[in-house]
């Protein structure tokens, strides 16, 4: 809920504790982002990985970083995430008592998506007689989504009347899944609620796990992991020189240096004072018309179509004729882009202390991890003598917040937030 400009998140969290969505934290067989942005300077000697949150709710957030078309970094078998809620980066430490969460995310709730999320669940879908007994289920602009009847597996033929009920019957369970994912929608009223629910979930994951310690980055070390702020980490192209303030230009293509064989981005916008967005390539050679072939085809219902397929990202979509199919897919890729296709970042040099990024680590979590009852220890690599840590793996490292976990917390049920008021000024995440 929303006052004067910020948003209470104790009278928000009253509507989402109502509806508190179970969590499943899913690990990641394939970790792909040890080596993005700011990332290697922060590692230590421990072991790297990934988790995703999953709910019982589809949603197609997953996509974002975990995609199974993603040819840069391909995905062992069922490393895929249909139910994606968010996600979290992390390093268990030598010791084997601590663990660094380094990144904590959810592409799900970045400002837009989820409202995307339910709007694309049914978009005015309605059934159509193709003929011979077909019933089709057709989107707004007449694209056959699937259709119904002909033969049956068992012999002989569907009725007509079977093949719309079976249409009718595949429109109202897209509703109901659309219906589903509204449960989530509490948790869009504000960003760092999904953020926060995660942490939550990530303390009783640590103290199942055995680990007596969580290490939070302070907001200047959570931004440069993510590569905000940071001078000369990107390089562009042909050249492969350092991206310079001076030099940016939109539809310039970069890449980190770790990541110039599989991780190429494109400027999308130049925001000035060293920040700009950008796009990962491969999404933009999956709009390039060029991406498409067509193919002429049948329905089952003796219909003439055309089929658009895309090479890139396998999609079919189905077009009453050729030229209706280019009218839609022949159109600059800049045009076809999702709010949640780009992201920011800043090479300038300077921490952004009003940042999305840097008010959730500096703020909103040690805030958080005090109102459940734990000991949050002052930021840094040392101890309360100044001491630097045995076997912290910290040094020159970041700074970070020292969260004690109590064994018991394995055993707490998890709730959505506790109950002192939280105020933060509403920002975009990107």
């Amino acid at each position: 809920m929303k006052e004067k400009g910020q948003i209470n998140l104790p009278k928000t969290a009253a509507n989402v504790e109502e509806k508190l969505v179970p969590l499943k934290a899913t690990p990641v067989k394939s970790p792909r982002w040890a080596g993005s942005q700011g990332t290697p300077d922060y590692l230590g000697d421990g072991k790297y990985g990934e988790i995703v949150y999953q709910s019982p709710i589809k949603t197609s957030a997953g996509d974002v970083h975990f995609s199974n078309r993603d040819t840069a970094y391909p995905t062992k078998a069922g490393d895929v995430f249909p139910n994606y809620f968010s996600n979290i980066r992390y390093e268990d430490m030598a010791d084997g008592k601590t663990r660094k969460i380094l990144e904590t995310q959810s592409d799900l709730f970045q400002k837009g998506n989820i409202e995307r999320e339910i709007s694309e669940q049914v978009k005015d879908l309605k059934v159509k007689y193709e003929g011979n007994d077909i019933w089709s289920v057709i989107d707004k602009k007449e694209n056959v989504l699937q259709e119904f009847g002909g033969k049956k597996p068992e012999g002989g033929y569907y009725g007509a009347n079977e093949a719309r009920k079976q249409a009718e019957r595949f429109i109202a369970q897209q509703t109901e899944s659309k219906n589903k994912i509204v449960n989530l929608q509490p948790y869009s009223s504000n960003d760092p609620l999904a953020h926060l629910r995660t942490f939550r979930e990530e303390v009783k994951r640590a103290a199942k796990d055995g680990k007596d310690t969580l290490l939070i980055p302070s907001g200047e070390t959570a931004m440069k992991i993510e590569g905000l702020g940071q001078i000369n980490r990107w390089l562009s192209f042909p050249n492969a020189r350092p991206l310079q303030i001076e030099n940016m230009k939109v539809g310039m293509e970069i890449a980190q240096p770790q990541q110039v064989g599989v991780g190429k981005w494109i400027i999308t916008d130049v925001l000035g004072d060293g920040k700009f967005k950008a796009v990962q390539k491969r999404i933009v050679d999956s709009l390039d018309p060029k991406a498409w072939n067509y193919i002429d085809d049948i329905t089952t219902g003796g219909k003439k179509v055309v089929i658009a397929r895309n090479a890139q990202t396998g999609e079919r979509l189905t077009y009453n004729s050729l030229k209706e199919a280019k009218a839609d897919i022949d159109i600059p890729w800049q045009k076809k882009l999702e709010p949640g296709d780009t992201e920011t970042f800043d090479i300038s040099g300077k921490i952004d202390t009003q940042h999305f990024v840097y008010k959730l680590n500096e703020e909103a979590i040690p805030r958080e991890a005090r109102k459940m009852g734990l000991i949050v220890e002052g930021k840094g690599s040392v101890d309360s003598k100044g001491n630097i840590i045995p076997g912290s793996g910290l040094e020159g490292k970041g700074d970070w917040w020292f969260i004690r976990i109590p064994k018991e917390r394995a055993k707490f049920p998890v709730e959505a937030f506790g109950v002192t008021p939280l105020l933060l000024t509403e920002q975009e995440n990107e």
